[in-house]
């Protein structure tokens, strides 16, 4: 089936429902997502709202479009080798499809998994059974079912025509789709704006009343008492009189005059009371155990140190990035390979780029490897984005006989170190 099934795709569901025009707005603001005890409604589109979520989100999504996919054979007995000429290399190393890098690709892909709980992409094959693009799928227009035998199908809402209504659904089998699970088990996994929906709303309650509070001029709510009976007129004028003297963000700090006898009593809590500020700061950390992103990397610093914040961001290679890795890489390999070919072939996202440290910790790193024997100039180099040394010694290993000192040409092959000193000194001679 032709990949133009997605090209007319153009207004995903995460941000066409911003359009009061398209069907699917009402029906999200009627019928999708639920109300949190904030009083707040969080659906997929208003937790996005939420900058500390959104923000995490995006991290993840951008990091993993970044890393380079690379495609591997395995060598025996051991080792491997980077298969640039395999068909699926270019996909999914740089091109997926004739209208996206593989940057926006995985970035398109991995924003939907944590709203839907799974992303989507339909395969297209050549003549020979080959991938030969990857165009994704919006996720709130798939219908996940079995079919009679027991396997597993996605009926996919077609474009809406010019009239405004949905044309129409098409089925595809499971071999023509890619499909990525999130966290939580089952055909898909959990979405977070349904699992989480209490932290995103408390989050989304407190980002709302910052902005009322300082919108309506920063001076807390509460009632005008007058010793009268008043009309409705009356309270008219009143309620005019007052917004026209502190109403708004330009007339904050005013002073407010009263007449008549009335008296202020407020009735809300002051900002400073409710802790406002540190709930907002404990709320990046919510943020962060959601998405399971290291808190500084959502511009909350307070407990990064100079001395901490290189081991925070190998926790954000290691425990945020590289779960999400394999999980794409084993999908990927499952339903992209087939059966032969994935007991020699294998998908691997390079974390190196983003495991790497400060240019002089990198250097001591590779001059540590060398000296281990781990590492020649030309790996090296090539970690670098450098090109080869050309002379004989690019390719060498040190290789280190037991006892020389690391520091004695330590880049030289075995058959040219110096034989290491028996203990006792002097070559095994005796003093005169």
């Amino acid at each position: 089936m032709s990949g133009l099934l997605t090209r007319f795709f153009e207004a995903r569901g995460l941000s066409g429902s911003s359009n009061p025009q398209n069907p699917a707005y009402w029906l999200v603001k009627m019928l999708g997502g639920t109300q949190a005890t904030s009083g707040v409604k969080v659906t997929r589109e208003t937790a996005l709202g939420w900058t500390a979520f959104a923000a995490g989100v995006r991290i993840i999504a951008e990091t993993l479009g970044s890393i380079p996919c690379q495609i591997f054979e395995r060598l025996e007995p051991r080792g491997r080798e980077l298969r640039r000429n395999h068909p699926l290399y270019f996909l999914l190393h740089d091109q997926p499809n004739e209208e996206m890098t593989a940057f926006e690709f995985f970035e398109l892909m991995q924003t939907q998994i944590p709203l839907f709980g799974f992303a989507a992409a339909q395969i297209v094959y050549n003549g020979g059974g080959i991938p030969i693009e990857l165009w994704p799928l919006n996720a709130d227009r798939i219908t996940i079912s079995r079919n009679a035998a027991g396997m597993l199908q996605y009926r996919v809402a077609l474009p809406r025509n010019d009239m405004g209504g949905v044309s129409g659904s098409v089925v595809l089998p499971a071999d023509e789709v890619l499909l990525i699970r999130g966290w939580g088990g089952g055909i898909i996994g959990r979405a977070l704006p349904t699992l989480h929906k209490e932290a995103l709303g408390l989050g989304l309650a407190t980002e709302l009343f910052s902005a009322g509070f300082f919108g309506r001029g920063a001076v807390a709510s509460g009632v005008l008492e007058h010793p009268g009976e008043l009309t409705e007129e009356a309270q008219q004028r009143i309620r005019t009189m007052y917004e026209s003297q502190v109403g708004g963000i330009d007339r904050q700090h005013r002073l407010l005059i009263l007449e008549e006898g009335m008296k202020w009593h407020q009735t809300t809590v002051d900002p400073d009371k409710a802790q406002l500020l540190g709930l907002r700061e404990l709320q990046l950390d919510e943020a962060a155990r959601m998405l399971r992103v290291p808190p500084h990397m959502l511009a909350n610093l307070r407990r990064a140190t100079f001395s901490n914040i290189e081991h925070q961001r190998i926790e954000f290679a290691e425990d945020t990035m590289r779960p999400w890795a394999v999980r794409w890489e084993q999908r990927m390999a499952m339903q992209l390979f087939g059966r032969k070919d994935r007991n020699r072939l294998f998908i691997k996202f390079n974390l190196d780029a983003i495991l790497r440290g400060d240019l002089e910790s990198r250097y001591r790193a590779y001059h540590v490897g060398r000296q281990a024997g781990i590492l020649s100039a030309n790996d090296a180099r090539e970690r670098e984005d450098m090109n080869p040394r050309t002379d004989p010694g690019g390719d060498v290993y040190a290789d280190l006989p037991a006892g020389v000192p690391a520091n004695l040409d330590p880049m030289k092959p075995r058959e040219m170190m110096p034989a290491p000193t028996p203990a006792g000194g002097n070559n095994g001679k005796e003093d005169d």
